[in-house]
């Protein structure tokens, strides 16, 4: 008696299996995620996807023209995510600390996904700059909300520049050394004062 649960083989002699996965999309942006986080974005290849994924080398590209369309799509959704943060962060406690925990939420989403982050923010990123003028336009929001007037641009670049450094260096070595005797938190408060 035949296994009905077998994949049959395709015209081609190859593994049914090999060519349907049931949400490919979803399933490559979350293998690209994890490998964005393992090895860094500058390592993700589609093939390699596919094979983890046991699909034909093509089956990506039904989904996503090629690598860097995929990488914006990952990065996207890592914005639609950051944004969350920092809205969470502009909604809890008093206005006049909305910067310092947009800057906190910016660090900790940064210090928690250190490769997407680098995807979402390096110069060459594949998205486009409004998903980071939507972000930045959150902590300038924050900032007149607390009073700053004409000069809220200026403290709310210096804010998201301070934030972003500290992301940056946390991943460096030395930088709990260069960081001794000062919690993060000191820091992002001497960064927003």
């Amino acid at each position: 008696m035949a296994d009905d649960t077998q994949p049959k083989p395709n015209r081609g002699g190859k593994d049914a299996g090999a060519y349907h996965h049931g949400d490919l999309r979803r399933a490559l942006m979350a293998a690209a995620l994890a490998e964005v986080e393992r090895v860094g974005p500058e390592f993700v290849n589609l093939s390699g996807l596919a094979k983890s994924l046991g699909v034909s080398q093509p089956a990506p590209y039904r989904h996503f023209a090629d690598r860097e369309a995929l990488l914006a799509a990952v990065a996207a959704q890592g914005f639609e995510v950051y944004d969350a943060r920092l809205e969470e962060a502009v909604a809890a406690g008093s206005r006049f600390s909305a910067s310092t925990r947009i800057a906190l939420a910016h660090v900790a989403f940064g210090l928690a996904h250190p490769g997407l982050y680098r995807l979402m923010f390096a110069p060459y990123a594949p998205v486009s700059s409004e998903a980071r003028e939507a972000a930045f336009a959150r902590l300038l929001e924050a900032v007149r909300a607390i009073g700053y007037g004409q000069g809220a641009r200026k403290r709310a670049l210096r804010i998201w520049a301070g934030a972003h450094g500290l992301v940056m260096l946390a991943g460096q070595p030395g930088f709990a050394q260069d960081v001794a005797g000062a919690s993060l938190n000191a820091l992002i408060d001497d960064i927003v004062a």
